[in-house]
């Protein structure tokens, strides 16, 4: 896409970072409130946790149609029908009376939201065609994005204490409406390319196999996924963690669970200053040690030692450091071959990312046995799963 003036360039450009931290906030702005919900609902942590699985899982697999229909129909149509569905789910959930209707509204809201990852990543490939550029407003994206999961449980936190968990949905809702306004009064369509003729399944099929046979988006794609859902795996069970086995209060757990979230936070804007002087490749393989170095330490840590804020928070904030450094340089290094099927891309690495955070999150809840021990584990295994990957790229 050329820019006409400096002035849409920057909307569109907020826009879209706008568009993807509406995915943020349902993931997040619960959280506090799981301890709430398990009360509500009559059920065990683990099954509280599978509300985020569900979300996480739907916001996965509806990216595998939303990246198609974006490429052939444009980036603002496919995106506005997504967050009225959203919205939708999140009416499902305010009102929901047993846990069964709360998964359906957390499915509803997965479903919808999946759009606004593939769009909010395919706009940047719009309108970024060379790799530092690419990987500059990447880092800005994902400097912006962590902001929401930092902010979302802190204001969680005091939405749960003074309105109770039916609020946290209720912001999600009003959110996305907010950005439904924006995007479709202010939005220019960015896809230049668009084809407008009937959706084939044949042509889903070709593209998805020509993003399939990129090398370095299943090896770039492996480590995002990989780093990302240890970092999901945290976030579902930090809760119980700090308001269970530390007793904190919904607030004091928002605050402190948004320590280690910072360091996503820095890792994501050193990726600009990174940039300058190394390729992804590098980027991503100085991540993939950050994230080893925290996962072992929380294992180790918590093995040696009782539970407590400093075993947690501290190996929790390398390992999110590290996250933030390999999400948008992987990212770089998987889409930027494949600027004909940007959305197509953006799809399917958003689909599995959030299929792999959703399994573990709910992984971790399906073997919870009342310590920190199945969450370490966890993010042992998938720290050095993606140090070995990170081995394997090529520039």
């Amino acid at each position: 896409m050329k820019k006409s003036n400096n002035t849409s360039y920057s909307l569109i450009l907020l826009l879209a970072i706008g568009l993807m931290t509406v995915g943020q906030v349902p993931a997040g702005i619960y959280l506090p409130s799981m301890i709430s919900m398990r009360h509500f609902f009559h059920v065990s942590h683990g099954h509280i946790q599978y509300v985020l699985g569900i979300y996480l899982f739907m916001y996965g697999v509806s990216q595998l149609i939303y990246g198609p229909l974006s490429d052939y129909y444009g980036r603002k149509s496919t995106v506005i029908i997504g967050l009225v569905i959203c919205i939708f789910g999140s009416l499902c959930s305010i009102f929901s009376k047993d846990i069964l209707e709360m998964y359906l509204g957390s499915a509803l809201q997965g479903i919808g939201l999946g759009s606004v990852a593939v769009v909010s990543t395919a706009i940047l490939r719009d309108l970024y065609d060379d790799n530092k550029r690419l990987l500059a407003a990447s880092s800005y994206r994902a400097a912006a994005v962590i902001v929401t999961p930092l902010a979302a449980p802190i204001l969680g936190g005091y939405l749960q204490t003074h309105l109770g968990w039916q609020a946290t949905f209720g912001f999600s809702m009003f959110y996305a409406l907010l950005i439904l306004v924006l995007i479709m009064m202010l939005f220019t369509e960015t896809n230049t390319r668009k084809k407008i003729r009937t959706f084939s399944f044949a042509h889903i099929i070709k593209n998805y196999t020509i993003v399939i046979k990129s090398p370095n988006f299943i090896t770039f794609g492996g480590c995002r996924i990989l780093a990302l859902s240890g970092g999901t795996a945290y976030a579902a069970t930090a809760p119980f963690l700090f308001q269970t086995l530390l007793h904190f209060s919904p607030i004091t757990y928002a605050w402190t669970a948004a320590i280690p979230a910072s360091g996503f936070f820095i890792g994501a804007l050193s990726v600009k200053k990174l940039g300058k002087q190394l390729a992804p490749k590098k980027i991503v393989n100085i991540g993939a040690l950050f994230l080893l170095v925290g996962g072992v330490s929380l294992l180790v840590l918590n093995t040696v030692f009782s539970l407590s804020v400093l075993t947690i928070v501290v190996p929790m904030l390398i390992y999110m450091c590290g996250s933030g450094i390999i999400f948008p340089s992987a990212m770089t290094g998987a889409i930027l071959p494949l600027g004909m099927v940007a959305g197509t891309a953006a799809a399917f690495i958003g689909s599995l990312q959030n299929l792999g955070r959703g399994f573990f999150s709910s992984f971790v809840g399906y073997f919870h046995n009342n310590s920190i021990m199945p969450l370490a584990l966890t993010v042992v295994v998938l720290s050095l799963l993606c140090f070995f990957v990170s081995l394997k790229l090529k520039d």
